[in-house]
């Protein structure tokens, strides 16, 4: 790779966080602006404007990481004070298919031990923290419920998804009206796992076989240059950019293609073919996961029929905006919140 197309690469990147940077509300906050009604306020923190030091810099949310709790606390209530949030619940997040409904009688409760919540209480928050694993934010507005649902591999493989979509039912959402916003997370060339995982999602459901790519390149720092100098293709997919990922997957799966919102001009989606080719000089037993794809799938499979929105940002390629698990190890954590607003 030559001198002036590195150059030109890393140029490229920096444009593309400098935009990225210069849309957040507040320098904190991506507003996710896809639920169109005006009743549900929704958003994404970043790791930037908070007061926590190195490395959890600087807006970490999490308390169980590490990080000074008097300074997680003051992020957290700056996150409440600049969305009016009389309340935020968050959760004990283990990776399970455990979800909460949020109700009159339990709404001052600040943690909850499962991984989804659900509500129709209104000026509750609810808050799903992540740091590669996927948020994903769920709404009915002709009903109005939300959920906020921790989408990391296992709770992904064990149903949570499917989970929470029946628990909103319970409470008077309609499938058919669920719409859904994936928030960054780590992307499907970024996330490397082994054929344990690959199995786990197979057994799941057949059709989770496609979201799976076998890691061609032997070369991890290789990897790595040709990753930076491709990213700022799939960064620019962000920046208050929320288009929908397939309104058909199932297409897409009998055509032997991978689902992943990659189109830099942020007006569709385009997917991407997933080639027995691919295996050809590939790293035995490794595999590019896609977790938006995997959730995408869990979202038809539990029935719903909205607009499935986002998708576009890699937590690890672009970790000076999120916080990455894979790329530094102590980390913060961000908060993708949704509420119902009050009457």
């Amino acid at each position: 790779m030559s001198e002036v197309s590195s150059n030109a690469g890393a140029a490229s990147v920096e444009a593309v966080r400098a935009a990225l940077v210069r849309s957040l509300i507040k320098g904190r906050y991506m507003v996710v602006d896809c639920f169109e009604d005006g009743e549900v306020t929704a958003f994404v923190s970043t790791r930037l404007g908070g007061v926590s030091k190195a490395p959890y810099d600087s807006f970490n949310v999490a308390l169980h990481v590490g990080d000074d709790p008097v300074q997680v606390s003051q992020n957290r209530l700056q996150m409440r004070a600049d969305f009016g949030l009389g309340q935020l619940c968050f959760m004990n997040q283990t990776h399970s298919n455990k979800v909460e409904i949020v109700t009159a009688q339990n709404r001052s409760q600040d943690t909850f031990d499962c991984d989804a919540l659900v509500t129709r209480e209104r000026g509750v928050g609810l808050a799903v923290m992540t740091a590669d694993c996927l948020p994903l934010l769920l709404c009915d507005e002709a009903e109005r419920v939300i959920g906020a649902v921790h989408c990391g591999w296992r709770g992904l493989a064990r149903g949570i998804v499917e989970n929470a979509v029946a628990a909103m039912e319970s409470i008077g959402a309609k499938r058919r009206n669920i719409s859904a916003y994936l928030g960054p997370a780590i992307g499907p060339n970024s996330f490397e796992v082994g054929e344990d995982v690959r199995a786990a999602f197979i057994a799941q459901s057949p059709e989770n076989a496609l979201c799976f790519r076998p890691e061609r390149c032997q070369d991890k720092a290789q990897h790595e240059q040709i990753l930076a100098n491709l990213s700022a293709g799939s960064m620019a997919l962000g920046a208050m950019a929320f288009s929908r990922i397939s309104d058909s997957p199932d297409a897409a799966c009998a055509q032997g293609k991978q689902i992943y919102a990659c189109d830099p001009k942020m007006d569709k989606s385009c997917e991407v073919e997933v080639s027995a080719a691919l295996a050809a000089n590939c790293v035995q037993g490794k595999y590019w996961c896609d977790i938006f794809g995997l959730t995408v799938l869990a979202l038809r499979r539990a029935e719903t029929s909205g607009i499935i929105f986002g998708g576009r940002y890699d937590t690890y390629l672009q970790n000076s905006i999120f916080y990455s698990h894979r790329r530094a190890n102590p980390t913060g954590r961000m908060a993708s919140v949704i509420s119902l607003n009050q009457d």
